[in-house]
């Protein structure tokens, strides 16, 4: 190849040319590969994919040169899984105990490392002293990793891993799955600086109960469980997700926190209401900046086989939460708060109720609300028009948990088409809210409406017709099922007034 009258052979070719772009440039392109910034909440999400666009491209430019290598190769060390069971192969242990042997090499590369995920174990591993060195191994090289900002615990908090994540100054996202037990007494010292944590993010599956260990009992679980929760990293947290259920014990560890003035997100699949009733109410006090609120489910405890009564469970006086602007939960929270509140978006949780509770617009209400998630029974139950003027989307569930009755014959049969749905919903008022957009959403254990060949029933065009007739202002409507950690999957869309208006989608709304 000629180049400026000299003919460049080799790596004398390819150093000028590489060196004309500034490397920076480089780091900036590969910095917008799936940062690992984006923290994951799916499990499935976390392991890393050696065929990916991001590792193809990595590995590719680490090959360049050795600028490139040096430069590149530690972005492969950005997400580190390792495996706790003890039927794993060692060999995602190498890095781990590299770096606790004082290897050089293996230490600089853990200053690289972003995402640190321990999973694929159980409570019953806690047992096996194999896997008791190797979580050794894993928090040891933990304090090493000076850049961490997620760590991801499928295992057991000990004090080992709050040794080590003290000295974590960058970190930012803490997710605890289900069975991430605490088997041991914690020292008090190291869970003060635990609580000091800058974490921004907190994301915890508390489904276990139980530690799962022989010789536990559920007393002696919860008492260590407090211990941990009562000093949560939670002073500059700015979201708290549970996409599981969650016991009061965490809201009791959470109300004894001092106050979490960054707290703008409290988001809860499901809660679970014990013996500690007022446990919600004391949790909220001390979170006066939150702005979103979603309880998806209340379940009561059972005892000697009766449901306790949700009037002598839940508690009615809540503290005022100033700046909330979206709320989803049961009929006695939304009773206390939204009255007085600038809420735009309401729903309704999941619970074991007896009776249906209207609540319409109330005295002294501030806000506008502009999008509501409520139950097909709520939404003919209470003239939605008259109290919800500046409605413009509506969310209806037209089998909710508890808010329908399978053995009713006024109401929706588990088998209703969907232009039977359309139906009861049009015929349910003379007049219907202005809406914009209007979303129909099944619950996981009744899906949406399914054809003949297990695809979800389209809505017939006589239908479409009715609600655009009957709702003028009406642009989008849609079709969603209930998914995994109670997501939600848009399987149907309809676009009125355009040409094509019918599409599929599988994202999130």
């Amino acid at each position: 190849m000629t180049m400026q009258g000299r003919v460049l052979k080799g790596s004398q070719a390819q150093t000028p040319a590489v060196e004309l772009i500034p490397l920076e440039i480089y780091l900036e392109i590969l910095s917008h590969l799936e940062p690992v910034q984006e923290y994951k909440t799916v499990v499935a999400d976390l392991e890393p994919d050696p065929r990916s666009e991001r590792n193809r491209t990595l590995r590719s430019l680490a090959l360049v040169c050795r600028a490139f290598y040096n430069h590149i190769f530690p972005f492969r060390f950005e997400n580190v899984v390792v495996f706790g069971a003890a039927k794993m192969t060692p060999y995602y242990s190498s890095f781990c105990n590299s770096i606790v042997d004082g290897d050089e090499r293996a230490r600089t590369l853990a200053k690289s490392v972003k995402r640190y995920v321990v999973m694929h174990c159980d409570g019953h591993d806690l047992d096996s002293q194999e896997v008791k060195d190797r979580l050794e191994v894993y928090w040891k090289a933990l304090a090493h990793m000076s850049n961490l900002t997620e760590i991801y615990l499928f295992f057991a908090v000990t004090n080992d891993l709050l040794r080590s994540a003290v000295l974590l100054p960058r970190l930012k996202v803490l997710q605890m799955e289900f069975h991430c037990s605490v088997p041991h007494n914690l020292d008090e010292s190291l869970l003060v600086q635990f609580s000091n944590l800058g974490v921004a993010h907190v994301h915890i599956n508390d489904a276990a109960v139980h530690d799962w260990r022989e010789g536990d009992d559920f007393m002696t679980t919860n008492v260590r469980k407090m211990q941990l929760y009562s000093h949560f990293c939670m002073q500059n947290t700015e979201t708290f997700y549970s996409s599981q259920i969650i016991h009061c014990h965490l809201l009791e560890g959470l109300a004894s926190l001092r106050p979490m003035s960054q707290l703008h997100t409290l988001d809860i699949n499901s809660v679970h209401i014990d013996d500690f009733q007022g446990s919600l109410p004391k949790a909220l006090s001390g979170m006066p900046a939150l702005k979103t609120l979603s309880i998806a489910e209340v379940r009561y405890r059972i005892r000697q086989g009766m449901s306790l009564e949700p009037s002598t469970t839940y508690p009615t006086t809540y503290p005022q939460l100033p700046l909330l602007e979206e709320i989803h939960g049961p009929l006695p929270l939304l009773k206390a708060l939204v009255p007085g509140s600038l809420v735009t978006s309401i729903g309704i949780a999941r619970e074991e109720l007896e009776d249906l509770l209207g609540i319409s617009k109330g005295q002294g209400f501030l806000g506008i609300v502009q999008l509501l998630d409520v139950p097909m029974n709520f939404y003919t139950s209470v003239p939605f028009a008259a109290h919800f003027g500046d409605l413009s989307s509506l969310r209806v569930r037209p089998k909710h948990f508890n808010w329908y009755e399978e053995n009713n014959p006024d109401d929706l049969s588990p088998w209703s088409q969907q232009h039977e749905v359309v139906t009861m919903f049009l015929e349910s008022w003379a007049v219907h809210p202005e809406l914009i957009e209007l979303e129909f959403v099944y619950e996981p254990r009744h899906s949406s409406p399914q054809n003949e060949n297990g695809a979800t029933e389209d809505l017939s065009e006589d239908s479409l017709a009715d609600l655009e007739q009957r709702i003028p202002s009406l642009q989008r409507v849609a079709i969603l099922n209930t998914c995994y950690q109670g997501k939600l999957d848009v399987v149907l869309e309809y676009w009125l007034g355009e040409d094509e208006s019918v599409s599929g989608s599988s994202e999130e709304p």
